[in-house]
């Protein structure tokens, strides 16, 4: 794989940035490639604060953390993205999701990189940018918000490995080992996607799709 950002000088101490400003090209560079290279499952380039997907205030998390995913291919982010992003809970509009997670996959099903495309380090810059427009519970909490990478193509793929990851990093942030948390994913779709969604059951034999799963 050809650089899209500065080489780091070093992979290892890698660490997702917190606060408003976005992270430096070597921690963005140092992320690509350790998930490029399957060092790690996903890697998380910025955060809102250091205790992400937890909250920032409360000290006992609740369980299942209910987590919103916006996936995209951020090329580049647009204000339909951020509407997306701040898009109420269905399931429970009176109350936010726990967290919220910006999610770029290296390994994309239906697009590749073409001459003129943003680099993937150049859409890790925008999306952090983005994450600091997000909100949560409309204005009147904390942001609690992070921007991760994956490289895997479909949907089935990118859960298992954000739960995977997010299971040793919330292992790590607690430290009541009696509590387990468990985690819910929601994956945030615009019209395109559900359109796509529609086409694929319709033209895909259900038994079909069941075994794929």
């Amino acid at each position: 794989m050809t650089p899209h950002c500065e080489a780091a000088n070093s992979m290892f101490g890698l660490e997702a940035q917190t606060g408003m400003t976005p992270p430096i090209v070597s921690v963005i560079s140092s992320a690509i490639e350790s998930v490029q290279q399957q060092v790690v499952s996903a890697a998380l380039v910025y955060t809102s604060h250091e205790r992400w997907p937890l909250s920032s205030t409360q000290s006992l998390p609740r369980s299942p953390l209910r987590i919103s995913v916006l996936d995209s291919s951020f090329n580049p982010p647009t204000l339909a993205h951020l509407a997306l992003a701040n898009a109420p809970n269905p399931s429970s509009p009176a109350s936010d999701y726990d967290a919220k997670l910006l999610l770029l996959s290296i390994k994309n099903a239906d697009k590749l990189l073409q001459e003129g495309d943003a680099t993937l380090c150049q859409r890790v810059e925008m999306m952090s940018l983005l994450a600091t427009r997000v909100h949560h519970n409309g204005l009147s909490s904390p942001p609690n918000i992070a921007v991760g990478l994956v490289n895997e193509p479909t949907f089935i793929a990118k859960s298992s490995a954000l739960h995977g990851f997010l299971g040793d990093r919330l292992a790590e942030l607690t430290s009541n080992p009696l509590h387990s948390i468990s985690t819910q994913l929601t994956f945030l779709m615009g019209s395109s996607h559900r359109i796509y969604w529609v086409c694929l059951i319709q033209t895909i034999p259900i038994c079909s799709m069941t075994s794929r799963l």
